[in-house]
């Protein structure tokens, strides 16, 4: 029946679509290993992402918060892939915060300060969206770990963020509440000590 086999071929373009994201963010991933380190200052990296997709969120009615401690000190990183940091971070809570019933807030809160102590600067993205199960909090950085619906996501984004984290010898952290929201939060050394 052509039904079917209209059927049949929306399956198959639907896999194609799957499968040419799945092997972009593998190469994306492995592009990783040819970085070029230097001195960056984190608040240019952030400026510019959010520069980028914040006239996106609010097309989406979702408002973007933006608070950067100024001065901060600098990091040896790579620009690219800091901003992809950035950028799928602030993408996963975009999907998390679209997710969410209507009327509840829709924010995504970006920031960075400086942490004396440890002398470490430190990035949070947190989001009002729909949270994750605690059971699934421990998964998430694992490739391929998705919580998305079939064609939503790869299950690779949190796992090359956290992949390009360990690289720049940082950390990643993830806090969540379900209904309420989750928070990242990025530790990069000053000055690569």
């Amino acid at each position: 029946k052509p039904e079917e086999f209209i059927e049949m071929l929306n399956t198959i373009e639907e896999s194609s679509a799957r499968c040419v994201k799945i092997t972009r963010a593998l190469l994306d991933f492995s592009r990783a290993s040819k970085a070029t380190f230097k001195e960056l200052d984190l608040n240019e990296i952030v400026g510019r992402v959010t520069g980028l997709i914040g006239h996106e969120l609010k097309l989406q009615n979702i408002i973007l918060e933006v608070q950067l401690q100024p001065g901060l000190p600098g990091v040896i990183g790579d620009v690219q892939l800091l901003e992809q940091v950035v950028f799928d971070t602030i993408s996963n809570a975009r999907w998390a915060v679209n997710k969410q019933p209507d009327g509840k807030e829709r924010k995504i809160m970006v920031s960075t300060a400086y942490e004396q102590g440890p002398q470490l600067v430190r990035l949070d993205i947190g989001d009002t969206g729909v949270g994750i199960k605690s059971e699934n909090l421990e998964k998430i950085f694992e490739p391929f770990f998705t919580t998305k619906g079939v064609g939503e996501g790869t299950g690779l984004g949190l796992s090359i963020v956290y992949s390009i984290i360990r690289e720049h010898k940082g950390t990643i952290e993830a806090e969540s509440e379900l209904g309420k929201g989750t928070r990242f939060k990025i530790c990069l050394p000053v000055g690569g000590k």
